[in-house]
C-alpha cells in the first residue's frame, strides 16, 4: 500500500482509491476489535484524504472504542488520552464522553459501556 501511495501523488482519484484500501483493513481490523490497529489505518487513510467526513468519524469512533476498551481493562490513563483524541476528530463522539466521565467520578471502579461498531 506504501508503494501505492508514493506512486499516486497528487493524483486526488488514486489517493482516494489507496485511502478506501486503507480504510477497509481498518474495519477489518475493528471487526477484530483491535482498535488501535484499526485507528492507525484510519489516520493513513486521512492523512490522504484528510477532508473525508466520514473517515473522521469512523476514526473517531475506533478511538473511543479503544478507550472503552483501556477504561474496562482498568488503563485510566490510556483511556482518557484515546477519548480526547477521539473527540478531536468528533467533539460530537458519545462513547468517548462516556469514557471521559467515567473517569471523572470519584472512588467507583469506572466502567464504559460496550463499544460502538464502526460503519463500513
Amino acid at each position: 500500500i506504501d508503494e501505492a501511495k508514493s506512486l499516486a501523488g497528487t493524483d486526488a482519484e488514486a489517493r482516494r482509491s489507496i485511502a478506501a484500501v486503507y480504510a477497509n483493513v481498518g474495519i477489518f481490523y475493528a471487526k477484530k476489535k483491535n482498535y488501535e490497529m484499526g485507528a492507525t489505518l484510519f489516520k493513513r487513510a486521512l492523512k490522504l484524504t484528510p477532508k473525508d467526513p466520514d473517515l473522521t468519524k469512523t476514526l473517531s469512533t475506533l478511538l473511543a472504542n479503544a478507550a472503552v476498551t483501556y477504561l474496562n481493562k482498568g488503563n485510566a490513563s490510556k483511556a482518557m488520552t484515546l477519548a480526547k483524541e477521539s473527540l478531536l476528530h468528533n467533539p460530537a463522539n458519545g462513547g468517548a464522553r462516556q469514557v471521559m466521565d467515567a473517569l471523572k467520578r470519584p472512588a467507583a471502579k469506572p466502567r464504559a459501556s460496550s463499544t460502538t461498531r464502526p460503519s463500513g
